[in-house]
Order: C-alpha cells, then structure tokens, then sequence
C-alpha cells in the first residue's frame, strides 16, 4: 500500500492466530511456509483440525510467547500479529518485540494492528461500568461467560437512567449495539481482559 517492495515472502509467522482461519488459508500457497502460535488450546485444536485437511501444513504451536521465542525457528519474511498489542501486558509485549528483533529477516515485513484511543474511545466508559460490576459485584469464582452476562444486563439498567455521557456522545449508541452482537468469547478478551489497552499513536513509537 505504501509502495515498498519486500521482497520474496517464503517463511510468515502469525502471533496469537485465533480460531486459525486466516493462516491456514494464507498457508496454502505453495511459495509461503506458515508458523504461528496461540496460548489457548481450544484454538490451536481447532486451528490443527482444519490444518490435518490440507496439502500444505502450517506449523502450529500453543505455547506461551515466552516460550515460542526460544523454540529453534527460522527468521521470516514477514511476521504478522492482529489485535494482540492490546490485549497483553507490557512484559509479553516485551518478548514480542524481542521476537522481532530476532527473527524478522532484514528487509522483511512487519504488520500490526491495535486497538487505538481515537477509535475506542466511547467503549472507555461501557468498559468500565462492565468490568467494575464484575470486579466488585460478582463473586470471583463465577465463570467468565457469566460474568458478561450478568455485566451486560446491570448495564442495560444502568443506561436506562439516561446518563449524561449518553446524550454528549451519541456513536456510544452504535458501540453498544455492537456489543450486543458480539459473542461472550469476543467480548471476554475485548473488554473483560485486565490487561487491554487502547495506545495512543504516539505511544506505539516510543
């Protein structure tokens, strides 16, 4: 897009690749190797379920980013990871950038996406009402898809009141509805991760 030739692409690597879809499509070219990792197993195994259906066989790892650093991996032409930067804390953010900085080729390709303070800001405050109802009214040992539930529903009665903030902010509206859309996996790690971080853009560079 910014008319910057990389190169040849022959070994990609995707951190925390979700449900697998997407490198498992990518990984059926046959000029590109794909590995990837993702912490939690559920994807990975549905990630290798749909791997085991094809010719051309992405590597596929669930251990933590830790602990996929030290694995004996190749340097990649292009290392990819999407949404992630804001849901881990700074010391995982650590390693993903040591990652790099070890197993990006010179000249490859670096992609990144994140949730930014301009886009989200009118979820800041639905967050907060969602997370400190769960943090100080629902019992720790709760399950999390619980939690959401009971969350979502003290909001719908809180906003009942036609706050303030409600009328200053009208796109609040549209993020609420998209909110209720959403599935309680999603919703789980978008909102109810105490580690999610929307970034300034001038926060990324320093």
């Amino acid at each position: 897009l910014q008319g910057i030739q990389s190169g040849k692409l022959s070994k990609c690597c995707e951190l925390g690749f979700g449900q697998g879809i997407s490198i498992n499509f990518h990984s059926t070219l046959p000029t590109m190797k794909f590995y990837g990792n993702d912490f939690n197993k559920k994807h990975v195994n549905f990630a290798n379920t749909i791997n085991s259906l094809k010719e051309a066989k992405a590597e596929l790892s669930d251990k933590s980013f830790s602990e996929y650093v030290d694995n004996d991996l190749p340097e990649f032409d292009f290392i990819m990871l999407h949404g992630i930067w804001s849901w881990v804390a700074q010391s995982s953010r650590d390693v993903i950038l040591e990652f790099i900085r070890n197993k990006l080729r010179v000249g490859g390709v670096l992609y990144i996406s994140y949730n930014t303070q301009p886009g989200w800001l009118d979820a800041l405050p639905i967050r907060s009402v969602l997370t400190d109802f769960a943090k100080r009214k629902l019992p720790d040992k709760q399950p999390t898809y619980k939690k959401i539930e009971e969350s979502k529903r003290f909001l719908g009665e809180f906003l009942e009141t036609s706050p303030q903030f409600l009328k200053s902010r009208p796109l609040i509206n549209k993020r609420l509805d998209l909110i209720n859309s959403q599935t309680p996996e999603y919703l789980a790690h978008e909102f109810f991760n105490e580690t999610w971080e929307p970034f300034s853009f001038g926060k990324i560079y320093d």
